[in-house]
């Protein structure tokens, strides 16, 4: 079994070598994403690959923080934020950690 902490070393190499958008053309195609989110370098994406990429950024959110406040006004805009909404009486949100559907 792989460790978090090995797929999360894993993951700061993929980043460290660079923006996602490899031919800084301002738009992440399929397969610059897929490159990007392929934690374990198995040519495959799955879940945990999604995951563990998640568990990185919330471990270092200086990655992502340029793009803090344009995501959140895109996901205010979004048919998600509607869906996210259905079940924020129902969530504690003080940090993305503490997220919880329980009553």
């Amino acid at each position: 079994m792989i460790k978090l902490s090995d797929l999360i070393k894993k993951q700061h190499q993929v980043i460290s070598e660079g923006n996602p958008d490899v031919n800084a053309d301002g738009i992440i195609s399929p397969k610059e994403l897929h490159d990007h989110f392929d934690v374990n370098g198995d040519g495959k994406v799955d879940l945990v690959d999604y995951a563990a990429h998640i568990l990185f950024h919330i471990e270092n959110p200086q990655y992502l923080q340029q793009y803090r406040a344009a995501a959140a006004e895109r996901l205010v805009q979004s048919p998600l934020a509607a869906r996210m909404n259905k079940f924020s009486h129902r969530a504690a949100t003080p940090g993305p950690s503490t997220f919880t559907t329980e009553n």
